[in-house]
């Protein structure tokens, strides 16, 4: 039997074809099929394409391949859980296979299966851990109302750093320049326009300024090291908050890009949860995750838990 495990976020979609025991065969991208982008169908055909394209290249038949679908949005919520499922059963027919939640995923494989927390900071961010097969999170709210110390709120806080140095509300550093001229622009009233026109106020767009924060970060800039330290406190306070409900569980997985940020964001981090914590890179990738899951319901026919 071969396994398909898949890791759907908001930004990509990674598809890995692993083998029984657990051997990669071969990983192709593609972009991301999140349904509040693609829609449902699109989301659908995005993983057919992918799929099909692993299964032909390794004349894979339909009866020797079980898939793990770890979805972004896949959820409490009834009405889009049901829809994922209609549109994957639409595209799906004759395939063997099960749908988590793409956190799910990455926490399986940040521990092999094991237990522990995954604190998740990309685009969004939220901290997420089981307890006695109870899926216990915090954060994971959204860009609208929450996501503390995401890519995304880092770069509106920078954002918003610049705007106040443009106005006399702060005292310009070298991040109010440094900004300016990554973005071609002459003022920090041409934001405006940026964010909303050349951006189109998009948050994958918004999330990826925080590149900027790094690199001003790395010149020494004080307000940028100081944005880092807020977001490592939001952080801090997920896990602190998921710690809490999972017997004081405190080894802690990050995973996600505000933490290729390193040392700026991981030295607060630290700080903030103390000596008692381990703080930890993934023991192994979401798709390898999703390969756990995967071979687990196979091998014992048990239904995937209801998440989130």
């Amino acid at each position: 039997m071969y396994y398909i495990g898949i890791d759907a976020g908001g930004t990509k979609t990674s598809l890995s074809l692993y083998t029984e025991s657990g051997e990669l065969v071969e990983n192709i991208q593609r972009p991301t099929c999140h349904f509040m982008k693609v829609g449902y169908e699109g989301m659908a055909e995005i993983l057919l394409e992918g799929v099909r394209e692993l299964i032909e290249n390794h004349q894979i038949g339909l009866d020797a391949v079980f898939i793990s679908f770890g979805l972004a949005g896949y959820g409490k919520d009834a009405k889009i859980r049901s829809s994922i499922d209609q549109a994957l059963s639409n595209k799906f027919e004759g395939f063997h296979y099960c749908v988590y939640n793409d956190v799910e995923a990455a926490l399986s494989g940040a521990f092999k299966g094991e237990q522990g927390i995954i604190l998740i900071a990309g685009t969004g961010s939220i901290a997420y851990a089981i307890n006695d097969n109870e899926m216990i999170r915090a954060g994971g709210f959204g860009y609208a109302i929450g996501d503390e110390g995401s890519a995304y709120w880092i770069a509106k806080r920078m954002l918003e750093t610049v705007t106040k140095m443009e106005d006399g509300r702060l005292e310009k550093t070298s991040l109010y320049q440094h900004l300016l001229d990554r973005l071609s622009l002459q003022n920090g009233f041409q934001l405006i326009g940026y964010v909303m026109n050349t951006l189109g106020n998009e948050r994958d767009q918004i999330a990826s300024l925080a590149q900027y924060l790094y690199e001003a970060a790395q010149l020494g800039d004080s307000a940028a090291i100081s944005i880092y330290k807020d977001a490592a406190k939001e952080l801090s306070e997920l896990v602190k908050a998921v710690s809490k409900e999972v017997n004081g569980q405190r080894k802690v997985a990050y995973y996600g890009g505000v933490f290729k940020s390193g040392a700026y964001i991981l030295d607060p981090l630290k700080e903030y949860l103390g000596s008692t914590y381990h703080l930890m890179e993934p023991t192994e990738t979401p798709e390898f995750g999703a390969f756990i899951l995967a071979k687990r319901q196979y091998m014992t026919k048990v239904e995937p838990k209801e998440i989130l």
